[in-house]
């Protein structure tokens, strides 16, 4: 009787208790590095040389086209005097800037002089061959003028034949029969050039 009291005491107490818990073993801890290992680890690191890209030289490219020079200042006005063509006759350059068409309109117009009378160019003057009027004809007069009077170009002389008559009259035409005063009141100077220029294409 007494052995089923102890049996059954023992079978009480594993049921209150349960099963037997199986121990449980913990994983290995790693060994800790040593401070002086890791300090010569970075020691190494520090002592490897750091690695810099050096970038590759710049090779300048050639210029494409040539520079532009550019006049840092410009002529402020324009030159006052004009050389005269050929460098003989001062109104030869200006001459040349006439118009011929204007010349002969102007040769074959009738102009009011001072004194009231009226005269044009062609009532005394042809322009074919040798034909005469009252005046020698002007058919290669331009040919003709060069040199007629000592120091005066072609262009001077016919200048002066319209504007001043009088200072020399052709040889075989009598003083007194020459052309009236064409003054700047009946032609200025500009006109003058025109007619000049016109004379100087009958060749």
């Amino acid at each position: 009787m007494m052995r089923l009291i102890l049996a059954l005491g023992s079978m009480l107490l594993l049921a209150a208790c349960g099963t037997v818990a199986t121990p449980i073993y913990e994983r290995p801890i790693a060994t800790p590095t040593s401070i002086t290992a890791v300090e010569a680890s970075g020691a190494a690191v520090a002592a490897q040389p750091t690695a810099t890209t050096v970038p590759p030289t710049a090779t300048p490219l050639p210029p494409t086209a040539e520079p532009t020079i550019v006049p840092t200042t410009a002529p402020t006005e324009a030159p006052t005097t004009a050389p005269a063509a050929g460098g003989s006759d001062p109104l030869e350059f200006l001459v040349s800037l006439a118009v011929p068409a204007n010349g002969e309109a102007l040769f074959n117009e009738t102009h009011v002089l001072p004194d009231g009378q009226q005269w044009a160019c062609s009532t005394c003057h042809a322009v074919a061959g040798d034909t005469v009027k009252i005046g020698p004809s002007l058919w290669g007069v331009g040919e003709r003028a060069a040199g007629r009077v000592a120091g005066q170009g072609t262009y001077t002389y016919l200048y002066n034949s319209i504007r001043h008559p009088q200072d020399y009259v052709v040889e075989g035409y009598a003083g007194g029969q020459q052309m009236p005063l064409f003054d700047a009141t009946v032609l200025n100077d500009a006109e003058v050039y025109d007619i000049i220029a016109y004379l100087m294409a009958l060749r």
